[in-house]
């Protein structure tokens, strides 16, 4: 996930924007809405600064892996048409 954070910052200025934020969510998350893209960039962007740092992407990796994993799993659900 970091490659692809860093992939996504086509300027290399060591962060992403609000929108290359967005892109890298579309890119794992096809079906995200704009709601989804909008909310996980608010999580992303832990200082609110409009831009995401390597670090915060990664400390926001690190200490949300089992809500990353809940949410996983209400999406697959919602894939397969299960209700939760």
């Amino acid at each position: 996930m970091l490659c692809d954070a860093r992939r996504h910052d086509a300027d290399s200025s060591g962060y992403l924007n609000i929108s290359q934020v967005v892109s890298l969510v579309e890119e794992v998350l096809p079906d995200a809405s704009p709601l989804d893209c909008a909310h996980v960039a608010a999580v992303l962007d832990m200082n609110s600064d409009t831009r995401v740092t390597l670090e915060e992407f990664m400390t926001t990796l690190e200490e949300g892996s089992a809500i990353a994993e809940a949410v996983r799993a209400l999406l697959r659900a919602r894939v397969h048409g299960n209700a939760v």
